[in-house]
């Protein structure tokens, strides 16, 4: 039994986080509901499973069968409803990742989900500051009812200091931690960290994006102190 725990993310900061990073396009096409039980088909790069998930009092068993992939296809024709979205995985520190997924179809928004195996580890986790408003309990953000009913309308989602601090001192780490391994094809797109110290919230981001794409200084070899940088406190 596994229990999640949603949250909105501001799109910047998923463009920041997806340009470094990537993602991967995952489709699911989902059957009508029945009562505790969701079923649907996934198709991720060219593994395909058909998709069985039970729920009880808010935690979820997932059976999984990989079928072929033309299989897969065909099940999707016949699907109530489908989504797709691009996933990045994000590590948050002390084993846990976070799965932050763009949706693109039936329409655009950004969720981002964080497992646990047991309530004392759900209600005990820490929300990093880059995490937008809570959403686990509102059934419109859960990948069925975007697939059968549209996606939600979020509103604007607020970009902070603090949350923009906390992705960018992860792309430096990530950045330095490759450049420690030998990563020299990544000495072209190090950000110098004076450049992502100054300026407003809009203008910061603006330099991160602009030196992604830019050759970098000798100040990009310097570190940020921002131990486990995306992870909450």
């Amino acid at each position: 039994m596994t229990l999640v725990r949603r949250f909105q993310v501001a799109p910047a900061l998923v463009r920041l986080i997806r340009k470094e990073r990537g993602s991967s396009r995952i489709t699911e096409g989902y059957f009508p509901s029945q009562s505790g039980r969701t079923s649907f088909v996934r198709v991720d790069g060219g593994q395909c499973h058909l998709v069985l998930v039970t729920s009880d009092g808010g935690a979820a068993t997932e059976e999984r069968t990989e079928v072929p992939r033309a299989h897969g296809d065909a099940l999707l024709d016949v699907c109530a409803g489908r989504a797709a979205y691009d996933r990045t995985q994000v590590a948050l520190g002390n084993g846990r990742d976070a799965l932050i997924d763009r949706y693109v179809a039936p329409g655009t928004v950004d969720v981002v989900t964080v497992t646990f195996d047991n309530p004392d580890e759900a209600n005990g986790f820490p929300a990093p500051p880059w995490f937008g408003p809570e959403v686990t309990a509102d059934p419109a953000y859960e990948g069925r009812s975007i697939a059968l009913q549209g996606v939600p309308q979020p509103g604007e989602i607020g970009l902070s200091n603090a949350a923009l601090d906390a992705v960018l001192c992860g792309q430096v780490a990530a950045f330095s931690r490759q450049l420690d391994a030998g990563g020299e094809a990544m000495s072209d797109r190090l950000p110098t960290w004076l450049a992502l110290l100054v300026g407003t919230v809009e203008e910061r981001a603006e330099a991160f994006r602009a030196l992604l794409d830019s050759k970098a200084t000798e100040l990009a070899r310097l570190t940020l102190p921002c131990p486990q940088p995306l992870s909450g406190s």
